[in-house]
């Protein structure tokens, strides 16, 4: 699908947020490199977007995540959608900033326009949120989608403290049991496609 992927973030909207390495490089090595990376996402960005899922693999990440409508823009910015555009902007350039120190690494590591995707239609939400959770085996880190470390999924079963909206999204699907059933079951997702990115 030759489309580009830069919608524009308005308070209240549900979007699918990616991005990628710079050919394919790994930017995930250790689980500290992902302890990091949602560390510095807390302080960029989680009073301004909602996150409902998320997964990290070893040369992206996807997030899907609705602008909060009670976060108040800073004055030095016109709208929301150029607020995040500059966190973002933040955000991945600490994290790149970091990794290069640790690795003796020069030069940029993920592409600097990431994607977003407005998620238009609520019906798709627990699709979106099965693809994310299932994006490690569509890309062969593992045959267990439950077992990856490095995603919502666990967080979202789970009774522990966590900045994912847990209740919004067993809220979503009716139960806990309600959720881990449906992410039981193939999908097909040619029925979002609008709504995902593949490489």
């Amino acid at each position: 699908m030759n489309r580009k992927y830069h919608d524009t973030f308005y308070h209240g909207n549900f979007y699918h947020i990616f991005n990628r390495s710079i050919n394919k490089e790994i930017i995930f090595r250790s689980s500290e490199n992902c302890r990091y990376f949602l560390q510095q996402w807390n302080k960029y960005l989680m009073d301004s977007l909602l996150v409902y899922a998320y997964c990290l693999l070893h040369t992206h990440f996807h997030f899907f995540a609705r602008v909060n409508e009670r976060f108040k823009i800073p004055e030095q910015f016109p709208d929301i959608n150029a607020y995040l555009e500059n966190q973002f902007m933040l955000f991945l350039r600490s994290y790149s900033k970091a990794f290069n120190k640790v690795y003796n690494r020069d030069g940029s590591l993920m592409k600097k326009s990431f994607r977003r995707i407005w998620v238009d239609n609520d019906r798709y939400f627990a699709a979106v949120i099965h693809y994310i959770h299932h994006n490690p085996i569509h890309h062969k880190c593992t045959t267990d989608f439950t077992t990856w470390t490095h995603s919502s999924y666990k967080a979202i079963i789970s009774s522990k403290p966590t900045y994912v909206n847990r209740d919004g999204v067993l809220d979503w699907f009716g139960s806990k049991e309600e959720f881990i059933a449906f992410h039981q079951q193939d999908l097909d997702y040619d029925k979002i496609e609008k709504y995902i990115v593949e490489e």
